[in-house]
């Protein structure tokens, strides 16, 4: 499995990639307006590639303090 932002392939070092009973999943942590974009997800295997895509969008900052 490889995961891209727009063109660019996601590193494991800056996301939390699993693949468990047939899931995939990219977990952004403490995502931020600039994480927003078009996401893919491609799989290759002897058979062929195959992938799928969605669009993420972060709004802005929605948590308040008040002291």
């Amino acid at each position: 499995m490889k995961w891209f932002k727009g063109t660019r392939e996601l590193s494991r070092n800056d996301y939390t990639m699993t693949h468990s009973d047939g899931v995939v999943t990219l977990e952004i942590l403490d995502c931020k307006p600039e994480d927003s974009g078009k996401y893919r997800c491609v799989a290759t295997n002897h058979l062929g590639t195959d992938e799928t895509v969605c669009v993420v969008i972060v709004e802005g900052d929605q948590w308040h303090s008040y002291t």
